[in-house]
């Protein structure tokens, strides 16, 4: 197994929540993961859940992560840094799963790229396809 920090996965979702599982153990869900969406008129306003899981995180260090979100243009719309410490009384390397809330103001239709990072040692994209959907006169 790789000591590298990685970003297991990485995406967007309509929400994520807590939930009990049949051992009433409360565990992390992701609600309705996000690959298209449309709207009935734009521009729009998009709110989301980015979620990304970041792997062989150690004890002691503090990671930088950022979260950028693109136009189908290529241009910087948004973007979140926030920091993660793993905890002292974690086993050795943990896993850990970040989400954060996203606001977005769709102008207009195409692929919107996510670039989920932890900044020195991973990074992984993300695609939504956001199309204008509506009745057709």
């Amino acid at each position: 197994m790789s000591d590298k920090v990685k970003i297991a996965y990485a995406m967007l979702a309509a929400m994520t929540d807590h939930i009990n599982n049949e051992k009433n153990e409360e565990k992390f869900a992701i609600i309705e993961p996000l690959v298209s969406i449309g709207f009935y008129s734009l521009p729009a306003v998009l709110k989301a859940r980015a979620v990304f899981a970041i792997l062989n995180s150690k004890a002691g260090n503090k990671y930088e992560l950022s979260i950028n979100a693109f136009n189908p243009d290529g241009e910087l719309i948004w973007n979140r840094s926030l920091s993660y410490e793993p905890s002292n009384d974690i086993e050795e390397k943990s896993a850990t799963t970040v989400a954060n809330d996203v606001t977005i103001d769709v102008i207009k239709e195409g692929i919107y790229r996510f670039e989920f990072n932890v900044l020195d040692h991973a990074s992984r994209d993300y695609e939504l396809f956001i199309s204008k959907e509506g009745i057709k006169e």
